[in-house]
């Protein structure tokens, strides 16, 4: 009987053993089978917000640095400011700024024969930060002012022949003579980029703090208010600037600013001294691009 009795005492005890055993096992690997799919659960939800539209892409773009990695590209920005038929009763400065219809079609033509391909500020930027290829034959189109011509004769063209441009806006000048909100916003909804040509067209080298900053931050608050837009860069009016009028654009968020200094070179360190060469009525732009 004793010996009956050591072993079942032995049993009992290995039984218990084994339990106790396989409990800890069992916990084990429970918890690592819960651990796993909570790593990978939050692995799966990490997502990115695909990046659509220029408003993304401007939100991501900066000024290239001044002192660092400088570089040079070599890029025509033509500016114009009218496309459309004289008027019999234009004055001088308006008749050599206004390019006919007719004409201003054949320079895209030729464009598009000569294999250009037309950018934006924006996406200049974007090549500067590697997030875009220069194309081999690049060019910006740009419109000073923003008239009603460069709406119903401009415009259509640009989308036949597929081009982008940039057009820089008075905002507080929108008369019959300028182009309305409507017809921005159309313009805008189609890839051309609308920038800042100030409020009221003033000479911002002869500026006060005060009247500058208002001079620069009206116009982007108006553009973000009425296009639901951010503008970045700027058209100085006249081609007036000095160190102050970029140090206060810079502290109003603009990325950079086109001068009517001629020019095809865009360099970084001096983005806020673009120059561009100006198309009149008598300017072919073979000439200018050759």
């Amino acid at each position: 009987m004793k010996s009956l009795s050591k072993v079942f005492i032995f049993l009992v005890g290995f039984a218990i053993t084994a339990a106790v055993i396989w409990q800890v096992d069992y916990a084990s690997k429970s918890k690592a089978q819960v651990q796993i799919p909570q790593v990978a659960t939050a692995a799966s939800t990490k997502t990115t917000t695909p990046i659509q539209g220029i408003l993304a892409e401007q939100a991501e773009i900066q000024v290239p640095p001044e002192n660092e990695n400088p570089q040079e590209l070599a890029v025509p920005i033509l500016m114009y400011h009218h496309v459309g038929p004289l008027a019999s009763d234009a004055d001088e400065i308006t008749t050599n700024l206004t390019v006919d219809p007719e004409k201003f079609e054949a320079q895209l033509s030729w464009l598009k024969s000569q294999g250009y391909q037309t950018l934006t500020l924006t996406q200049l930027n974007q090549v500067f930060f590697n997030k875009r290829q220069l194309p081999a034959k690049p060019v910006i189109l740009t419109f000073d002012d923003g008239y009603a011509d460069n709406y119903q004769y401009a415009f259509p063209l640009l989308k036949k022949y597929q081009m982008s441009a940039v057009i820089f806006v008075i905002t507080d000048m929108r008369d019959g003579w300028y182009t309305s909100w409507a017809e921005l916003r159309e313009m805008a909804a189609a890839g051309i980029e609308i920038d800042s040509h100030t409020a009221s067209h003033v000479d911002l080298s002869q500026l006060s703090g005060a009247e500058l900053t208002a001079q620069l931050r009206n116009s982007k608050e108006v553009l973000q208010k009425e296009l639901g837009i951010k503008s970045l860069f700027l058209s100085y009016p006249a081609g007036k600037f000095n160190d102050s009028v970029i140090d206060e654009a810079r502290r109003q968020g603009y990325l950079g600013a086109v001068t009517t200094q001629s020019g095809s070179i865009v360099r970084s360190q001096r983005i806020f001294e673009i120059p561009r060469l100006r198309v009149n009525r008598d300017t072919y732009i073979e000439g200018l691009l050759q």
